[in-house]
C-alpha cells in the first residue's frame, strides 16, 4: 500500500510539470488519491506511522533544499554555496539514521532524485520561454541563453553533489 502512495506522489509531481491538457487534473487527482490511500492505510494499520513521518521528512527536506537552491544558482554564489550543499547532505544522511529511516533509504533517494529531475526539467522549460520572451536583440538573447545554460548546469551539479553526499554520509553513519 505504501508503494502505491509513493508511486502516486511521483505521478503527481511528474504531471505537475507537464504541459498537457489534463496534466494539472491528473496531478491533483494523484495527490488526493495518494493522501486518501495513506489515511485509509493508517486507519487499517497497513501503513505504519513511521512511513507518514518519513513522507513529512522528505517534504521538509525538499523545501529546505529549494530554499538553498534559490540563492545558489547565480554564478557568483555557486562556489560559495557548495559547502552548504555538502553539509546539508551530511546532515540529511545523519538524520536518516537518527530517525531510523534506514528501511526507506532507497525510497528517499528515488523520490528525491525524481523531484530533482522534475525540478530540472521544469526549469529548462521555464528558462526556454523566458529566453524567448525577454530577449530584445540578438546580443541580449545570447546573454540570456548563456546565463540560463550556466544556471541549469549549476542546478544539475548541486543536485548531484547533494545526492552523492547523502548516500556517502548515510552509509557512513549506518555502519557506525
Amino acid at each position: 500500500m505504501l508503494y502505491i502512495v509513493f508511486f502516486l506522489l511521483l505521478l503527481a509531481g511528474w504531471q505537475g510539470i507537464m504541459n498537457g491538457r489534463q496534466s494539472q487534473k491528473i496531478s491533483g487527482a494523484s495527490l488526493w488519491l495518494a493522501l486518501t490511500i495513506l489515511i485509509i492505510g493508517l486507519i487499517l494499520g497497513k501503513i505504519e506511522i513511521n512511513a507518514l513521518l518519513f513522507i513529512f521528512f522528505i517534504l521538509i527536506n525538499i523545501f529546505i533544499y529549494m530554499q538553498i537552491c534559490r540563492i545558489s544558482f547565480l554564478p557568483k554564489n555557486f562556489s560559495k554555496i557548495i559547502p552548504v550543499f555538502l553539509i546539508y547532505g551530511v546532515l540529511i544522511g545523519y538524520l536518516l539514521c537518527f530517525f531510523n529511516f534506514s528501511q526507506y533509504f532507497v525510497w528517499y533517494i528515488i523520490l528525491t532524485s525524481g523531484f530533482l529531475i522534475i525540478n530540472y526539467q521544469k526549469q529548462r522549460q521555464d528558462s526556454a520561454f523566458t529566453s524567448i520572451r525577454n530577449a530584445r536583440d540578438d546580443e541580449q538573447k545570447k546573454f540570456l541563453d548563456q546565463f540560463i545554460a550556466h544556471t541549469l548546469k549549476f542546478n544539475l551539479l548541486s543536485s548531484l553533489f547533494y545526492i552523492i553526499t547523502v548516500i556517502i554520509s548515510f552509509l557512513y553513519f549506518y555502519n557506525q
